[in-house]
């Protein structure tokens, strides 16, 4: 089924204001049980994810542009992760 371009792009306004103004409420009541706190592991979890990332998307598919790959990739982690504040 064909949608014309301006059906499509209304769709996909729809979705993204549904997707931008669903809220996601958490109850957790997990206890952290050992000595390492997540702020001591973060930067290598960080760094390791990033790794993983760029090396699937620039190899797999064969794109081999590390440099504009690994900017990408983590342009988009930063605003992934810095728009919800």
């Amino acid at each position: 089924m064909k949608l014309q371009r301006g059906v499509r792009s209304l769709l996909a306004a729809l979705l993204c204001t549904i997707f931008l103004f669903t809220s996601a409420y958490a109850n957790s009541s997990w206890v952290w049980i050992s000595e390492t706190r997540p702020v001591d592991v973060l930067p290598a979890v960080i760094v390791i994810t990033l790794a993983i990332e760029i090396a699937a998307i620039n190899f797999f598919p064969r794109i081999h542009h590390l440099g504009k790959v690994a900017l990408v990739v983590t342009i988009g982690n930063l605003l992934s992760f810095g728009i919800p504040y």
